[in-house]
């Protein structure tokens, strides 16, 4: 149109999408979480529980090692995270007693296993969970505000600043009490 090759442009009659609004945050069940852990392959297992039971997001989970879970946290580098601000994620007893199942491992041994975007969809796929956009984190969110109630450390282990709508407006859905007490006992058989 600027060149003048075209008298309009062909976008102007085009009418708007309408993306619809989603309503509500995905979470996954405890019972849906706990199929999860269980179909999991072994080597695949702390990756999985990290993800379910402390809300690491699923790039920063790629890069981290045995290393980076020490002294009772998951620690967050600048190279690990995805906004480069360091954080350290509490470790839940059950999260705890998951890592202890996988056994020991070199501090530089990374926590996925090779070929772990292949076997965590296999794995979703079994399940019936498909893949379901960030559902692990939301879930960790909403099951540790319905535990604790305590939404500023909930936003100091999953990065988000202090105060702001971030973890209310995408990360939280409702949950009770008992789904939560349900949630964190998910234990290694």
């Amino acid at each position: 149109v600027r060149q003048g090759m075209l008298p309009e442009s062909p976008f102007s009659r085009m009418e708007p999408i309408r993306v619809p609004v989603r309503s509500g945050v995905d979470v996954l069940t405890p019972y849906e979480a706990a199929v999860l852990m269980r179909a999991a392959p072994a080597d695949c297992k702390a990756a999985f529980a990290l993800l379910l039971f402390a809300g690491v997001r699923p790039q920063e989970l790629q890069k981290l090692r045995w290393g980076d879970i020490r002294d009772g946290y998951v620690h967050i580098t600048p190279e690990v995270a995805k906004t480069s601000q360091v954080r350290n994620i509490e470790i839940e007893s059950n999260l705890s007693e998951w890592l202890e199942a996988c056994g020991f491992h070199s501090p530089d041994t990374p926590i996925c296993p090779p070929n772990w975007k292949r076997k965590s969809q296999i794995t979703r796929r079994i399940t019936r969970l498909g893949n379901r956009q960030d559902v692990a984190r939301h879930s960790y969110a909403t099951y540790h505000l319905a535990k604790y109630r305590d939404r500023a450390a909930l936003e100091v282990n999953m990065g988000h600043s202090v105060g702001s709508a971030m973890l209310f407006r995408h990360y939280r859905a409702a949950a009770t009490p008992e789904q939560a007490a349900e949630y964190w006992n998910i234990l290694p058989e």
